[in-house]
C-alpha cells in the first residue's frame, strides 16, 4: 500500500502550473475610424488601408500584433483582428482572423479602450507592449471621436488616463493629428516608456 501511494503520489502533478508563453513584443492597435475623416480620398477607409499595412508582415514568433478596429466602412461595427501576414489585400478588406465580433462599440468611450488593452495583454502576454491608437484628434480637446455609435463624442484626456491607468506601455504611438502637445505628454506619463 505504501509503495502504490507513493507512485500515486510521483506521478501527479508537481508545482504550480508553467507560467503562459510569453512572447517578447505585443503590439495592440486602437484603429478607430467611426468618423467621417476615416474616409480617404480614394473612397476607401484610412484605418482598413493602415491595417492592411500591418498585414504586409504580420505576426511573429517573437511579436503579435493584436488590433481592435471600427470604422465607417464597417457600419461602424467593431472587431478584435490578430493580425497576420496578408501581403494582397483587396480595398477595405482584412483577411487577419477575428479574435472577436463585437457589434457597435463607442470607441470614443475610455472604457472600450480599457477593455480592448485588457483583452491583448491577457491573451498576448509579453515583455514589451507597444500601444498605437489610430485616429483623428484635436490636440488637448480629445481623441477618438465616434461618429457612429458615439454621436460624435470625443475621448477626453483624463478619460485617456484612465483607460490606460494600471497598465504600462514601452511605447505609445499616436497615429493621428494634433496630440503632439504637452498636456497629452502629462496625462500619460506614468502609463508609458516612451
Amino acid at each position: 500500500f505504501i509503495l502504490f501511494a507513493f507512485l500515486f503520489l510521483a506521478c501527479g502533478k508537481n508545482g504550480p502550473d508553467p507560467e503562459p508563453v510569453k512572447y517578447k513584443w505585443t503590439i495592440l492597435g486602437y484603429f478607430d475610424g467611426n468618423n467621417p475623416q476615416d474616409q480617404a480620398p480614394d473612397g476607401y477607409s484610412y484605418v482598413i488601408k493602415d491595417v492592411q499595412e500591418l498585414e504586409k508582415i504580420g505576426s511573429t514568433q517573437d511579436v503579435q500584433i493584436v488590433v481592435m478596429l471600427g470604422s465607417i466602412k464597417t457600419d461602424g461595427n467593431c472587431s478584435y483582428y490578430h493580425i497576420q501576414n496578408h501581403p494582397d489585400e483587396q480595398p477595405d478588406e482584412i483577411s487577419s482572423e477575428v479574435l472577436s465580433s463585437l457589434g457597435k462599440k463607442d470607441m470614443s468611450l475610455f472604457t472600450t479602450l480599457r477593455d480592448f488593452i485588457s483583452y491583448g495583454m491577457e491573451k498576448y502576454p509579453a515583455e514589451h507592449y507597444l500601444l498605437i491608437i489610430n485616429d483623428h484628434a484635436i490636440g488637448w480637446k480629445g481623441l477618438c471621436s465616434d461618429a457612429v455609435n458615439g454621436g460624435g463624442s470625443w475621448m477626453s484626456l483624463p478619460e485617456l488616463s484612465s483607460a490606460l491607468s494600471g497598465f504600462s506601455f514601452d511605447i505609445i504611438w499616436f497615429y493621428t493629428p494634433s496630440l503632439a502637445t504637452a498636456e497629452v505628454a502629462y496625462q500619460i506619463k506614468d502609463q508609458a516608456d516612451y
